[in-house]
């Protein structure tokens, strides 16, 4: 099968598409003003597929943010697709952050009526962090790895992180109250995981549960400007 759905969106303006994984988060985007093309499925993309996004310069993947990385690793594989049939096409990542969901319908789901809003600002950070390929290609990150380290993020407000494997570190968890080292970090897949209380997340995620647990409400826009400050010093 090497059909997209809603295929036809390249040929309206083809100077950028959003790829997703499924017809309900095209739809998602396309009632919000949003061109998109769905995959039928994450590793769904095959040879013939990547040959029908040729005529357009810029392809934004926008796979779901799930647990188990498969969409983002799906990701990657469709980067290396492009790279390899596509010639001289910039390809970038959208993230979406589990704090607005892990993937596009359910970020819809979670605040219908700044949707819109809550996309442009991933697409907007996606656009400007993520470098063009195809030096992207060669290493992909996505853009809070590249741009927002969890550990040095987590050694601001964390104390006594103890290694625990390769690029691994775990200590107590400053979201809850416990006596046993539950709260993982995770420097190479830039994620933490509390076993005891369930929280996990990226960077961003972890600035503003952290803040939160501080008593000062912050939203994702206000997370991105706290890491861009952070980084810089």
């Amino acid at each position: 099968m090497s059909w997209l759905y809603n295929e036809n969106a390249l040929w309206l303006d083809n100077s950028y598409i959003i790829l997703c994984e499924s017809p309900i988060d095209v739809i998602t985007l396309e009632q919000a003003g949003i061109k998109a093309v769905g995959t039928m499925g994450a590793n769904n993309m095959n040879r013939g597929k990547v040959l029908k996004l040729q005529k357009v310069p810029k392809v934004y993947i926008c796979f779901d943010n799930d647990i188990n990385e498969s969409g983002q690793k799906a990701a990657v594989r469709v980067g290396n697709m492009c790279d390899m049939f596509n010639k001289n096409q910039e390809v970038y990542n959208i993230h979406i952050p589990f704090i607005l969901g892990s993937d596009i319908n359910s970020m819809h789901m979670a605040d219908r009526k700044r949707f819109k809003d809550n996309f442009r600002e991933v697409f907007a950070e996606a656009v400007r962090v993520i470098s063009p390929v195809p030096e992207a290609r060669k290493s992909y990150e996505g853009p809070v790895v590249a741009k927002y380290p969890i550990l040095d993020v987590v050694e601001r407000y964390v104390d006594h992180l103890l290694p625990c494997g390769a690029g691994r570190y775990k200590t107590i968890c400053p979201f809850h109250e416990e006596e046993d080292a539950s709260f993982h970090v995770d420097e190479i897949k830039n994620r933490f995981k509390c076993f005891g209380c369930g929280r996990s997340g990226d960077t961003i995620d972890f600035l503003i549960l952290i803040s939160e647990k501080m008593g000062k409400r912050m939203g994702f826009r206000d997370a991105i400007a706290i890491l861009d400050t952070q980084s810089s010093q």
